[in-house]
């Protein structure tokens, strides 16, 4: 489990590669602590092996309240270097604007394994539902990074980049701040 993000003591993976791992797994820790309104999971993705491979980094399942199930597809960043917050934010939107399809269309596959006909469908469809903006799709974008780094602002352009899931509840922004984030990881 830590030798793709961290590697060994004689063939060492960048730093950035451990940070990377250490924001994508308090996203998901986060996740399952924090109130949503989309009601409970049914199913919440948690951090591959390799933070590096491609695909979605996370997925969230939810039943509703009125017993709707919404899917929010995730993309994690992590802001440690030169870069400014709204930088990153911004490869965030480029990411999941251009990748989305295809990071579904890998989820998807999981469809094939369930046995519930209401999740298989919902699973056949994600592609179709994120390309038609339908109420059953969502995104978010999570950042980690510095409390020194913390912006004023942060997630403004969202509904601008995503119009089609603007509609309320279906874009979230979650920035975390930890006074010395590369420490953090490190330690």
């Amino acid at each position: 489990f830590i030798i793709p993000n961290v590697g060994t003591k004689d063939d060492p993976k960048p730093d950035d590669h451990l940070e990377g791992m250490i924001g994508e797994h308090l996203w998901y820790f986060l996740m399952q602590r924090i109130e949503h309104n989309d009601g409970p999971f049914i199913e919440l993705e948690g951090p591959g092996l390799n933070i590096t491979e491609g695909g979605g980094d996370g997925f969230a399942l939810h039943k509703t309240s009125d017993g709707q199930h919404r899917f929010r597809l995730w993309e994690l960043k992590k802001n440690s270097g030169e870069s400014t917050v709204s930088s990153t934010i911004g490869t965030a939107y480029n990411q999941l604007k251009n990748r989305a399809p295809e990071y579904l269309a890998k989820i998807s596959m999981k469809g094939g394994t369930i046995s519930d006909p209401e999740l298989k469908e919902i699973y056949a469809n994600l592609v179709e539902m994120w390309l038609e903006g339908a109420p059953e799709a969502s995104a978010g974008i999570h950042c980690v990074t510095c409390s020194s780094k913390k912006p004023r602002t942060c997630f403004s352009t969202f509904g601008d980049r995503f119009p089609e899931l603007s509609s309320p509840k279906r874009l979230h922004g979650m920035l975390s701040t930890i006074d010395e984030f590369t420490a953090f990881a490190q330690q």
